[in-house]
């Protein structure tokens, strides 16, 4: 029991503790517990692919147990107290550790979002400028085809102005006969 020696490893990306599923710190990371003949609760933790980071973080279970009792509990309520407790500090207390790979993993993720912006941001520089080019190229074949239209608005005008100018001359020579003509039988006529 408390007074044995126990040690458990487990992978945190994998976390298997005797058959059962554990949650862990963030990341892969190993995970040394044990406790030594006084109940003394020793936990190492080495993070995969680092240099060993060794976190001893130190609970003294046996004599936890022994203030229990001396205040009443029997030695089998002090050993689940000390043990529920063991179990709380490893289930919900943060360690450095725990804050080190946070903090790891927020810096990975900021440079990895830092690198995806600069990226992004030189695709849209490059889209903004084919967009400019194809405005530029739009503009100059809108130019071209007005300078087209107005040519040719120019250019039928001037034919119209021309058969205007020649249907208007035959009618003025028509009607400068037809004149003639009636002042001539009219001349004839008296």
């Amino acid at each position: 029991m408390l007074a044995s020696k126990q040690e458990e490893v487990w992978n945190s990306g994998d976390t298997r503790r005797n058959g059962e599923s554990r949650g862990g710190l963030h990341g892969q990371h190993f995970v040394c517990r044990s406790l030594d003949a006084r109940g003394t609760l020793w936990m190492n933790v080495l993070l995969e692919g680092d240099s060993p980071v060794n976190t001893v973080m130190t609970f003294d279970t046996l004599a936890y147990a022994k203030k229990l009792q001396a205040v009443g509990f029997t030695e089998a309520q002090a050993e689940v107290q000390a043990e529920t407790l063991v179990e709380l500090m490893e289930e919900r207390l943060a360690t450095k550790l725990d804050i080190e790979v946070v903090r790891r993993d927020m810096k990975e993720m900021e440079t990895g979002l830092k690198r995806d912006m600069k990226e992004m941001e030189t695709g849209l520089k490059r889209d903004i400028e084919v967009v400019r080019r194809d405005m530029k190229e739009m503009e100059t074949g809108l130019k071209r085809d007005m300078k087209e239209m107005e040519t040719g608005l120019k250019r039928d005008m001037k034919e119209m102005e021309l058969r205007l100018t020649h249907n208007l001359t035959l009618r003025l020579g028509g009607m400068m006969a037809a004149s003639v003509a009636v002042v001539a039988a009219l001349v004839k006529l008296l």
